[in-house]
């Protein structure tokens, strides 16, 4: 369920919410659908409410249906396709990517981690805990469970994780002015 300040903020209810996402996995097809397009299809399947209404993001406004793509993505439902001019579109997503199977979760878990310490690392097992909001005692499991994947390094007097052979760059010894 979403979350109920979120829904507030939205003017929308939890049932509203739903369909909306519901509606948005209905109108997805195989050929790219631009926002508008998109955006007709909801519209046709919960009410023209859902592009009347508007709420304040990124700067400007959006219809209030588009708060519901992140939770369309979520159920695995949709995925960007290729942009037209400089406009995005949406397509389902098992017509370009085909039967999408899921690891286990704690493998899912650890690659994870391993993913994020190829690309934050040296982190502190608190950090990839807050990052990926679970618990410090998971964060520290998956630590563990990575072995020889990764290895724990001194950083100005606290111990973080990092891929293991992975090294910072050499600092440049040209100055810039």
């Amino acid at each position: 369920d979403e979350d109920p300040k979120r829904l507030a903020y939205l003017g929308m209810t939890q049932k509203q919410m739903d369909a909306t996402i519901e509606a948005i996995c209905e109108s997805l097809s195989a050929t790219p659908m631009t926002r508008e397009q998109l955006g007709e299809g909801v519209a046709r399947r919960v009410g023209r409410w859902a592009v009347l209404r508007s709420v304040g993001a990124f700067g400007g406004q959006w219809p209030v249906w588009q708060a519901g793509v992140g939770g369309a993505a979520m159920r695995g439902a949709l995925v960007f396709g290729p942009p037209v001019g400089a406009r995005v579109t949406f397509v389902r997503a098992s017509d370009w990517l085909g039967k999408i199977t899921s690891p286990p979760e704690s493998q899912a878990q650890r690659e994870l981690m391993r993913r994020y310490l190829g690309a934050y690392g040296p982190a502190t097992v608190a950090e990839f805990a807050q990052w990926a909001f679970i618990e410090p005692r998971r964060a520290r499991e998956l630590a563990k469970a990575l072995g020889d994947a990764i290895e724990e390094v001194d950083v100005e007097g606290h111990r973080a994780w990092q891929i293991a052979g992975d090294r910072p760059a050499r600092a440049s010894t040209s100055t810039l002015l």
